[in-house]
């Protein structure tokens, strides 16, 4: 049971940090953006409002 705990914990944690990696990604080129051509502010707040309702 411990070692299916360890290997929970370990996926669980490989996920987080790619999904971090891919939410830094998306946040750092839409910085990048032509301003009309970047996210709407609605678009980008229902993004932020999606995450901390995950976290």
């Amino acid at each position: 049971m411990t070692v299916k705990i360890a290997e929970a914990e370990t996926k669980f944690y490989h996920a987080l940090k790619k999904f971090d990696h891919e939410l830094a990604t998306m946040w750092e080129n839409h910085r990048d953006l032509v301003k009309n051509q970047g996210m709407t502010t609605t678009l980008t707040n229902l993004i932020e409002n999606r995450l901390k309702n995950i976290t």
